[in-house]
């Protein structure tokens, strides 16, 4: 650097001060070292300034009763001076080290240039906010050494690998939220991408008054504004030392109002299988000690929406109650049969959980939990009943999972617990799996593909079917509005045997015989 000023010796503090302008935009600034510079910052000396609207407040997003005053955090709940309250998630995409760097483990033994099982190029070194989880030489590994094989596809699963490393942005539905999304690093480029089916934003957030990030804090919006004076997008590349704001489109849950997982990450195929993925969390139950979902730190509501989020009851609570979706009623029974002609719709609690979760039955046809985790069956889940409480499949015993110990959340491995439910809504509460370590995630009941959103699926004598929920069949939470138009096509198949892994030295190859191929008719 030229100016000595701004050199701090060893040992050395330098205060230093920005004006910041009143026309000044919000969002982030990422900051680094000037002396060794890119040295220096490849290996983690980088940070982010955040600007926020003029007024705010900051407060600690994690703990129970009162928040408290924040001074610093990758995640914080501002108070707004200049509109609604939002949650505020910064992400820093960087690598760990230059490319020739070597990283190391615990055991200060180098990690791999290419990971064995992925292929994956510099496993461990892609990282988010200083933490990396590749798939193969951390999850795919230590399931391999404790059950004897490994699996690609459930890498991203925090049932089959407990929650993940790297950052996980969490809110509650409705949330306004805001991402600050920064490089660190120095030389690689990435590409931020979410997962959500509605997930999207606007590329230049201050083009438009329009206030389209905070639309979704009362319910699901099925009528966004079509036109924008910004193009909306859902990917955005970035390059070192930028940083890009991304307000998402009706905040947490996105348009259709979801709970769940949100997955996001570098959509360089290499990046993600190299550790450089998260996911955004978005509950609709109350975190706090003695009903929370997950082992993290409980999460208070934002200032300006304190009240509108419920602690969780089991299935059993459900019973002679009647639940609302915003004007669309159901009353659950104890006993009886469902009657969905009804007004409002009567539907026994037998009805209305197994609508949700998982097909019941026991995975391989067994109750050996060895047994069931190598049967590789998704199809079904341990799930039983205890009268009207729905209860969970035994916590895991096999294994040790760096990631989970039923103990963490109050349960106890080998014994079942309690599923919860919210109880405006009778919607069950996000995340409703505990992890297990190794094993293969649970189809969704009949494959439903939005099982929270349409869990409802009729045929025309109330019987339940296996086809997709018809438009408006689940009111405002139905994916398709009510009158919506439908298109029918035609998919014809062929079976045949396909070739799933080579042959590898006296280990024959692995095929399917009862492969098929799906193709749309019309493009044959």
């Amino acid at each position: 650097t030229t100016n000595p000023d701004t050199v701090a010796e060893e040992g050395e503090t330098i205060e230093m001060e920005w004006y910041i302008h009143p026309d000044t935009q919000e969002g982030g600034k990422q900051f680094h070292t000037y002396s060794n510079d890119r040295e220096l910052t490849v290996m983690g000396l980088f940070g982010v300034f955040v600007v926020e609207p003029r007024g705010s407040n900051y407060y600690e997003p994690l703990g129970t009763g009162p928040a408290t005053e924040a001074t610093s955090g990758w995640q914080v709940m501002i108070d707004n001076g200049d509109g609604p309250d939002f949650r505020e998630f910064v992400l820093i995409y960087h690598e760990v080290g230059d490319e020739a760097f070597r990283p190391v483990n615990k055991h200060g033994d180098f990690l791999p240039q290419r990971d064995p099982l992925t292929d994956a190029y510099r496993p461990g070194a892609r990282a988010l906010n200083y933490r990396s989880e590749p798939f193969g030489i951390n999850n795919m590994h230590v399931q391999h050494e404790y059950f004897g094989f490994e699996d690609e596809s459930m890498a991203y699963s925090s049932y089959t690998f407990g929650d993940a490393a790297p950052t996980i942005p969490r809110s509650y539905l409705g949330d306004p939220a805001k991402f600050r999304v920064v490089h660190g690093g120095s030389e690689v480029f990435h590409s931020h991408h979410p997962h959500g089916g509605a997930i999207r934003w606007q590329r230049s957030p201050r083009a438009t008054q329009m206030p389209v990030w905070s639309t979704g804090q009362n319910g699901p919006v099925k009528y966004p504004v079509i036109r924008t004076k910004s193009d909306r997008v859902d990917v955005e590349a970035i390059g070192p030392s930028e940083a890009l704001d991304l307000e998402t489109e009706c905040g947490s849950g996105l348009c259709q109002w979801l709970a769940g997982d949100f997955l996001f990450h570098c959509h360089v195929a290499h990046h993600y299988v190299a550790g450089m993925w998260g996911y955004w969390r978005v509950y609709n139950t109350m975190q706090v000690p003695g009903v929370q979902n997950d082992v993290m730190a409980p999460l208070r509501e934002l200032p300006d929406r304190l009240g509108r989020i419920h602690k969780p009851v089991t299935s059993d609570q459900l019973v002679g109650k009647t639940v609302s979706w915003f004007g669309k009623q159901f009353t659950i029974v104890g006993k009886g049969k469902s009657d969905w002609k009804a007004d409002p719709a009567v539907v026994t609690i037998k009805d209305w959980v197994e609508m949700q979760l998982a097909n019941q039955g026991k995975p391989g046809h067994t109750d050996d939990e060895a047994g069931q985790m190598k049967a590789y069956d998704a199809t079904v889940m341990d799930w039983v009943w205890d009268g009207s409480k729905a209860m969970s499949e035994k916590e895991a015993t096999l294994g040790t999972n760096p990631k989970y110990r039923p103990e963490w959340q109050g349960y106890k491995a080998g014994e079942r617990r309690a599923i919860w439910f919210e109880p405006s809504t009778g919607k069950v509460a996000w995340p409703w799996l505990t992890p297990h370590f190794g094993k293969r995630v649970p189809f969704s009941n009949d494959h439903n593909p939005a099982p929270w959103l349409e869990m409802i699926r009729l045929n025309s004598d109330g019987t339940r079917s296996v086809e997709p929920a018809k438009a408006g069949e689940n009111g405002p939470w139905s994916l398709c509005p009510d009158r919506a138009g439908s298109q029918d096509y035609k998919v014809h198949f062929i079976k045949l045997p396909i070739e799933l892994s080579a042959a590898q030295g006296k280990e024959p190859a692995i095929v399917d015989p009862n492969g098929l191929l799906y193709v749309v008719h019309e493009e044959e």
